[in-house]
């Protein structure tokens, strides 16, 4: 088996919102990586985390921007270089059986697939509703033999859609 990055995470455009009585105001931030291989928009400046995962592929280093901007959502972007022999042989494929196995970690039902694209690179889109009914929107992106997901968890129904559809559609894979 492959290695899976599984994380969980929402966004906002500077609406108030509120959660069980509490009310958050969000700003979007535009986020360019230290290596200038990507942006995105987060609602709040992510932590960065970096950990070397062994895997079936061999030692993977995994880096994964997390943001939290209240306590119903978190948005989270993660990366790691597989060996171009398993990119490169059928992007699409690999994308959708990363997504796939990813949700199924998070005991999550797939309701709605997609082929996506992001500046010419093969991308999935997933999204699925988890046991405890989470609302989650998974995109898996393979630029060259960097594998990118992107999750937005949504803590209920009620929060906006077009929130998740912001961060995810702010996804920029760039190419030196």
């Amino acid at each position: 088996t492959l290695f899976f990055i599984t994380t969980a995470c929402v966004v906002d455009d500077g609406k108030d919102r509120t959660f069980n009585q509490e009310v958050t105001k969000i700003k979007w931030e535009r986020f360019d990586d230290a290596e200038n291989a990507f942006s995105i928009r987060f609602p709040t400046y992510p932590v960065m985390e970096k950990s070397n995962v062994q895997s079936d592929l061999g030692a993977l280093v995994v880096v994964t921007y997390v943001s939290e901007p209240d306590s119903n959502s978190k948005f989270v972007l993660s990366y790691a270089d597989y060996p171009s022999e398993i990119t490169q042989a059928n992007a699409e494929q690999l994308a959708l059986k990363i997504g796939e196995n990813a949700l199924s970690e998070l005991n999550t039902k797939i309701m709605f697939k997609e082929e996506l694209e992001a500046n010419g690179f093969t991308g999935v889109g997933l999204v699925g509703e988890s046991a405890s009914k989470f609302q989650i929107f998974h995109h898996v992106y393979i630029v060259r033999n960097r594998v990118y997901q992107l999750t937005v968890t949504l803590k209920s129904r009620t929060m906006e859609e077009e929130d998740a559809r912001k961060f995810l559609g702010s996804f920029e894979p760039k190419v030196k």
